[in-house]
């Protein structure tokens, strides 16, 4: 039998000239640059898209041609095979649910999330919720509870996304929980900072503190499979602009929430410019681990008093920020007013409202102020901002030829100024009450239409008197509260 011939000692390397090769452990903890890394986010999610167009339609099939033999209409089929048959459609809805989370990764990681934020109902989204998910909490043997305060204001967001966001949430709960668990979506109204704030709360075996700080690396999903349902999440927390809050004791629960505006104009203002805050100084901003922090919220069933004098774990909390690319201009960014004419049908102004916020792309809000206006948060500077606004109108004028619109003057914002607050919020509180600001100077490349004066002349005055009658509700809360308070310092003394 052959053998191999002995290594020669000259060509033998030497000890002391030799560099050893790098461990797996070295390699594992070798820092990635960040451009390789946004290069390779970019790369993957390309892919995630192709592959999940690729995938729909076979998919399709493969469930519509299950269903048309569970439900008999290509002959009887035994309990045994009904069985399997009703195991592929389940199988076939959960590759569906990741398809959609496969593409809705790829719109973030473009750039171009396409979304189409409007004031609505928590009541629209508890209904999309509820009857998407139904089935599986029933099937499951679980209860899901709503919490229903009364006096929810309206909330700013995108009704599809947002509600797959909660879907996301309430599925990694379903997850986790025997039969018999219970889910509990809470929301809460933060007055102080004009936001709703929604939470999803199990009582499962919960999440060690190790496993926290990975998501927040990482981006790493706490359940079995693909560990897209939390990726997604975090991404769809921020395009409301709020990171996804994650507190969590072992062997009690854990709570996933996040916030989105919900006080009027003001709020989507303040809202947008907190978040936008956070990557002018990224580095001082802490997305890792912390201990012990405020309790997680009190679950809705009494404990009993032998579970009160048991040793409380300690809390683990993370906040999961956007997971992506940051904004191209970190403390500035141009304001727009688009203003559509008066002699334009309504429907033109519904699409036209479609096209722009389409066009936002990540860290832009597209924000209507009022059934003709708008108001655009740019990504730019003023030259890109021209260039930009030009590409706009170039467009609505190939897909709305009937649409004349005015653009005006662009707003540089310095981000990190003290004036930025106060320029936000008075540009998108007068653009709603329809008065004319500074903002509004407007320029136009064609001769427009104008409506006769006064025909509008109620609607500042019926949305000043909404505005009045908010506030004094408002403020009829934080009386309560300091009454509240008094009472309980004169029962402490």
């Amino acid at each position: 039998m052959p053998t191999l011939p002995k290594q020669s000692s000259s060509i033998r390397p030497s000890s002391q000239n030799s560099v050893p090769a790098p461990s797996r452990s070295t390699l594992a903890s070798s820092p990635i640059p960040s451009r390789d890394r946004n290069a390779a986010l970019q790369i993957a999610s390309r892919l995630l898209g192709e592959a999940a167009h690729d995938l729909r339609s076979p998919l399709f099939a493969v469930r519509e041609s299950a269903s048309l033999l569970s439900d008999g209409y290509l002959g009887p089929t035994t309990d045994q095979q009904l069985s399997c048959l009703q195991g592929i459609i389940e199988q076939c809805q959960e590759m569906d649910q990741l398809v959609g989370d496969m593409l809705a990764i790829e719109q973030v990681q473009s750039g171009m999330p396409k979304m189409h934020r409007r004031w609505l109902n928590l009541a629209e989204i508890q209904s999309q919720v509820q009857r998407t998910v139904s089935h599986v909490i029933a099937q499951r043997q679980l209860t899901l509870t709503w919490d229903r305060p009364d006096g929810i204001p309206k909330v700013f967001a995108d009704p599809g996304k947002i509600g797959r966001l909660l879907l996301n949430l309430v599925g990694n709960a379903v997850r986790v929980l025997p039969a018999g668990g219970q889910i509990l979506i809470r929301n809460k109204f933060l007055s102080d900072q004009g936001v709703l704030q929604l939470q999803v709360i199990d009582q499962g075996p919960g999440i060690a503190p190790e496993n926290l700080e990975r998501f927040a690396e990482r981006g790493e999903s706490g359940t079995a499979g693909t560990g897209l349902g939390l990726v997604i999440s975090r991404q769809l927390a921020a395009l409301h602009f709020s990171p996804l809050e994650m507190t969590s004791r072992v062997g009690k629960g854990t709570c996933v929430g996040f916030q989105i505006p919900a006080a009027g104009p003001a709020s989507v203002a303040d809202a947008w410019l907190r978040w936008r805050a956070r990557f002018i100084h990224a580095a001082s901003v802490s997305t890792g681990l912390r201990i012990d922090p405020p309790e997680l919220p009190r679950p809705w069933q009494r404990k009993s008093p032998s579970h009160l004098s048991q040793t409380a774990q300690p809390e683990n909390h993370v906040a999961l920020q956007h997971d992506g690319p940051p904004p191209r201009n970190p403390g500035q960014a141009a304001a727009v007013c688009v203003r559509l004419g008066g002699a334009v049908a309504s429907e033109v102004a519904e699409r036209l409202d479609l096209l722009l916020q389409a066009d936002m792309q990540n860290f832009e809000l597209g924000y209507r102020a009022a059934q003709r206006e708008w108001i655009l948060l740019l990504d730019a500077t003023s030259s890109q901002a021209k260039t930009r606004l030009a590409n706009l109108q170039d467009r609505i004028q190939r897909e709305l030829p009937s649409a004349r619109i005015r653009l005006s003057n662009g707003l540089q914002l310095q981000l990190a100024g003290n004036t930025a607050r106060a320029s936000l919020r008075d540009l998108f509180v007068r653009s709603s009450l329809n008065v004319s600001s500074e903002l509004s100077t407007e320029i136009s490349r064609d001769s427009l239409s104008e409506i006769p004066a006064g025909e509008d002349c109620t609607i500042p005055q019926q949305r000043l008197e909404a505005e009045l009658r908010r506030l004094a509700i408002r403020s009829s809360r934080h009386k309560e509260n300091l009454i509240d308070q008094a009472k309980a310092l004169r029962l402490v003394q």
